[in-house]
């Protein structure tokens, strides 16, 4: 289940609209790892990818009401990223966790996992999009 798109600026964009629930995650996860495969990525791409995922619709299963979403994967030179759309004006917050707290741990971890990360408020929500790079450099030793 792929919608591609072409875009003059980008290469191919993987885009889902979608409801975010619980019981789906794991099917996103899956799909956004698939999407970053076919556009180049390496299986470390592709795991940061599906985990970044399932960090950002969570928050929309836990802090916004409309839980109708847009997933999109694409590349652009060296990069890949994975954008989530939604209709809350209200922007993440990334906190210190409390380590024996259930929750409030995710944002925390993707900035730990993922080199950039951001937010950008829109006419009709928001975004909420990280990077990771397509394929991790591997130094050979001289």
């Amino acid at each position: 289940m792929f919608v591609t798109t072409q875009d003059d600026e980008y290469q191919d964009v993987y885009s889902w609209a979608l409801i975010a629930s619980a019981q789906d995650i794991a099917k996103w996860r899956r799909l956004a790892a698939e999407a970053v495969a076919r556009l180049g990525g390496d299986r470390e791409a592709q795991v940061l990818a599906s985990l970044g995922v399932s960090e950002l619709l969570s928050n929309i299963i836990k802090h916004v009401p409309d839980k109708a979403c847009r997933l999109a994967v694409r590349a652009m030179d060296a990069w890949v990223y994975v954008h989530v759309f939604d209709t809350s004006r209200q922007v993440p917050a990334m906190t210190r966790p409390s380590w024996d707290a259930e929750s409030g741990r995710g944002l925390w971890l993707l900035n730990s996992m993922v080199p950039t990360w951001g937010y950008e408020c829109r006419a009709d929500g928001k975004a909420v999009w990280f990077r990771v790079p397509l394929v991790r450099k591997v130094e050979v030793a001289a």
